[in-house]
């Protein structure tokens, strides 16, 4: 029939309930993603950690563990084999050459804030994370859920910045990102 692309109404009732399925299923695996990318566990203790200042040194106030915000690898290891600290050890510094990824209202301003900075790598990691989610479970089942729920990565950063649906999976942003912090956004 016109309306089921060639299905029977049977055959589409199947397909819409197995589609709602994947879309339940896709959608807790992105809230899970998010909730992932949105802090760093300590790897001395696994305790999840959230960012509250513009340092990217962090030492856990339950182990007194000290790593990086940028790659999560302990901090002597960072500092000694990663690229995550050469421009600094605050996120202004460190994000600069990602700037160019920003929307185009934000790149007029400079990255000088460290809750704008703070937000911009919070938003580079969710994309990150959910661009491999995205080649994990598949184009069906991700279109399928942008499709059903376009409202679920909403204000999703501190409740105020977006990340988008359009951003995800994009082989040029992926690249730049593996190219300047090849330590915290490894090639997918």
């Amino acid at each position: 029939s016109p309306y089921h692309h060639g299905l029977t109404c049977d055959e589409e009732a199947r397909r819409a309930e197995l589609s709602m399925g994947v879309v339940a299923r896709t959608s807790q695996r992105i809230e899970a993603t998010l909730r992932e990318a949105l802090v760093r566990c300590c790897p001395g203790c696994r305790t999840p950690i959230e960012r509250t200042d513009a340092c990217c040194h962090m030492t856990c106030a339950g182990c007194r563990c000290e790593f990086s915000w940028v790659c999560g690898a302990d901090w002597g290891t960072c500092r000694r084999e990663h690229n995550c600290s050469a421009r600094g050890v605050f996120l202004p510094g460190i994000l600069s050459p990602l700037t160019r990824l920003r929307s185009r209202a934000e790149q007029d301003r400079e990255l000088t804030e460290g809750d704008d900075a703070s937000d911009f790598f919070l938003e580079l990691r969710c994309l990150y994370l959910l661009s491999r989610l995205k080649q994990q479970v598949g184009e069906i089942a991700w279109e399928a859920t942008r499709q059903a729920v376009p409202t679920l990565l909403e204000k999703v950063i501190r409740g105020r910045r977006d990340v988008r649906w359009s951003h995800i999976g994009n082989a040029q942003r992926l690249e730049v990102l593996s190219r300047h912090l090849p330590n915290a956004f490894p090639p997918l």
